[in-house]
């Protein structure tokens, strides 16, 4: 029960340094929606109908089907808790990106999103996850 709560304590540092992260790409880098923010590895992740749809895979699975390099990975496997001597701990890990809500068919919709939250805790050989899934939408003017 301990475990799964730091990793529920993980996923949550995952989605407050992502919100950041998202607001400022909002503030600074231009950003008026979330089309071309989405992860797009591994092939139909975003997919219902597609073996590699991301509520398909564990979380273990979905880990290690995404890429760390895509350029759309908000976070992969970030350490954030500190140990006694300062350094971070790499036991206790994050991970987030954006999923496109509308790949597997809908109407497009660039002004939302999910934003997955994964963390991670690992004893010895054992790793212990929890996933957030937050819907994101950007408020439109006079919505």
């Amino acid at each position: 029960m301990r475990l799964q709560e730091q990793a529920f304590n993980a996923a949550e540092a995952g989605f407050d340094n992502a919100w950041t992260q998202i607001e400022g790409s909002y503030v600074g880098a231009g950003w008026t929606n979330f089309e071309g923010h989405y992860i797009t590895q591994p092939t139909g992740v975003s997919d219902p109908l597609d073996v590699s749809y991301f509520r398909k895979l564990t979380d273990e699975e979905l880990l290690a089907a995404v890429s760390a390099s895509d350029p759309n990975m908000i976070f992969y496997k970030i350490p954030y808790v500190t140990t006694q001597s300062g350094t971070l701990d790499a036991r206790y890990a994050y991970t987030a990106f954006l999923i496109d809500d509308e790949a597997g068919g809908g109407d497009p919709d660039p002004f939302d999103a999910l934003l997955i939250c994964i963390g991670t805790v690992q004893t010895g050989d054992s790793v212990t996850t929890s996933r957030l899934e937050i819907g994101l939408a950007v408020q439109l003017p006079g919505g």
